[in-house]
């Protein structure tokens, strides 16, 4: 089999073992990160990503598209903070059957980059 061959099988076992990964995860609690129990992040993130964008437009250098990439950055982290990820009750067969299609797709990727022929 050939560099690509593997990397294509790799791929599709991958998002095989991803797909039955998040079918068996349950978000929760999605919002912006709260300092105590007033103060929104996402509120003062969003009001400072306006402003990063009008600095870019009025005056475009490298650091305001720098502050404007720190900024949404800081807006996805607070996304990420607050979301609760659990997972349903499941069997070890399926848990098994999640992880080896995951972990054989990375290993055929990896072997698909690194592989040489002859």
């Amino acid at each position: 089999m050939t560099k690509a061959g593997y990397r294509m099988i790799g791929t599709l076992l991958a998002l095989v073992g991803l797909f039955m990964v998040f079918r068996a995860a349950h978000v929760s609690n999605f919002g912006f990160y709260r300092f105590g129990n007033t103060v929104s992040t996402g509120g003062i993130l969003i009001v400072l990503f306006i402003i990063a964008m009008i600095a870019m437009f009025v005056k475009p250098c490298v650091l305001t598209r720098v502050l404007v990439l720190i900024v949404l950055m800081l807006l996805l982290l607070s996304i990420l903070l607050v979301i609760n990820i659990t997972f349903y009750g499941i069997t070890l067969v399926d848990v098994l059957l999640m992880v080896i299609p995951l972990a054989m797709g990375v290993g055929f990727i990896i072997k698909g980059q690194f592989f040489t022929e002859g």
